[in-house]
């Protein structure tokens, strides 16, 4: 296999190849460090077809951390009986998870900017695998809060890298729609993998699904190792200080959007359960969750067929519907078939953000676009817990029927953010 196409500027020799690869022009040394592509295109064919087997393991990575992170939360009650805990310090294995995954990502990515991403992505699967399966024979309580936070520091890591990584192995064109079949993973998680690894604990134990989960990761690992291309890290010489990223245009200010939208997002998600009984729907959270999950995992893929032709237009669009989304259930949430039935448009629209946000992530951070990212996953991971803080005092004090308006409040400021921040959500060039 010819590695080097995938290689960094500067880096190919390291990866087997010439400085200069047939067919790809020379970087110009007039070039600063932060105008400089942060991987050579590779040779733009016309109609060639995506690299599936690469940008496929890259999803199984993305499904390995989605279902590690979330299924204690479908397991809860069996594993406080047998941790000898609370079903609410149960809980706490999913909110280690999520804090370690928040704080972790961005010094992870800078600490290891110069590793090759290919050896970084091997040692965060055997992470999962190691963490899954301490995870399913450790006993003691705080001992497993631990292991949960490892867990969720290779998260992290695995959720800044992925994005970079599936851009580098298309040409530009392609980038939009390579994430968003690499973060797909995610959302077969989301709406497969929790169900069915929460079905199987409830069938032969909530242990049992942790080793499932650790062998599926373990099998990725071994595949990732023999068939994934190779990305190297950024050359020291090359490499932009860190602060330099931060106050490229767009990076802030992608990050800032994220963050707004999901802080909106998870204050009703988090409470979708009270939400679909208020409308007399007792045993309805399940037809609620599937038809978001579906919708989720088809706004994901078809989000990837228009980022590439015009970013700032796809999360414009993606925001009004979640805009009206919301609206809906501010309005009709007490008709049960609304109520339920909205999910799928919320579903829709929700699941194309995330490829929307890493993409812009990857273009405004150019050659330090692992940075770039590892800034946006960190305000989505805060903001998740945030979002169910804020939907908890919402929920307190006015009862389900408020989040509604605070998600569509949250999403219309996003939408704002969005309008000024042209520099991170730009206008597609002339003719593209």
């Amino acid at each position: 296999m010819d590695i080097g196409r995938y290689a960094r500027p500067g880096q190919a020799e390291f990866c087997g190849a010439a400085a200069n690869p047939p067919n790809l022009p020379a970087v110009s040394a007039s070039l600063t460090k932060a105008d400089r592509p942060r991987v050579p295109e590779p040779p733009p064919v016309a109609g060639a077809p995506l690299p599936w087997l690469p940008l496929l393991l890259l999803a199984s990575a993305t499904f390995v951390a989605l279902v590690t992170e979330l299924l204690p939360a479908g397991l809860l009650t069996p594993m406080a009986a047998d941790l000898g805990v609370s079903e609410s310090g149960a809980g706490l294995l999913v909110t280690a998870y999520a804090l370690a995954a928040g704080v972790g990502a961005v010094p992870l990515i800078a600490v290891t900017r110069g590793v090759s991403r290919h050896r970084l992505l091997l040692v965060a699967l055997s992470g999962f695998a190691l963490s899954n399966l301490l995870t399913a024979v450790v006993d003691d309580y705080a001992l497993m809060l631990g292991v949960r936070f490892l867990g969720g520091l290779v998260t992290g890591l695995i959720w800044s890298m992925v994005g970079g990584y599936a851009a580098a192995l298309v040409p530009a064109a392609q980038r939009g729609r390579a994430l968003a079949i690499a973060l797909g993973g995610g959302s077969v998680g989301f709406a497969v993998g929790v169900p069915a690894s929460t079905a199987l604990g409830t069938l032969v134990g909530w242990r049992a699904s942790f080793v499932v989960v650790a062998v599926i990761g373990g099998l990725v690992l071994v595949f990732a190792a023999t068939s994934l291309p190779k990305v190297a890290g950024e050359p020291e010489h090359d490499r932009e200080p860190f602060f330099s990223v931060l106050r490229r245009p767009g990076v802030l200010s992608i990050a800032a959007v994220t963050f707004t939208v999901i802080v909106g997002h998870y204050s009703l998600y988090t409470y979708v359960d009270p939400f679909v009984q208020r409308a007399g729907l007792e045993n309805g959270v399940s037809a609620a969750l599937l038809l978001f999950g579906v919708g989720s995992l088809v706004g994901m893929f078809a989000s990837g067929r228009f980022i590439d032709r015009d970013l700032r237009r796809t999360v414009l669009v993606a925001l009004g519907g979640i805009s009206a989304a919301s609206l809906v259930f501010g309005v009709f949430g007490l008709s049960p078939v609304i109520a339920v039935g909205t999910c799928l448009l919320w579903g829709l629209a929700y699941g194309g953000l995330a490829p929307i946000m890493q993409t812009a992530s990857v273009r405004a951070g150019g050659v330090a676009a692992d940075v770039a990212v590892s800034v946006t996953v960190t305000a989505w991971s805060l903001a998740i817990g945030l979002g169910a803080v804020v939907g908890g005092v919402a929920f307190d004090a006015r009862g389900a029927g408020i989040l509604p308006w605070v998600a569509l409040a949250l999403t219309l400021a996003g939408i704002a953010g969005v309008v000024v921040a042209r520099r991170g959500f730009p206008q597609p060039a002339a003719g593209t």
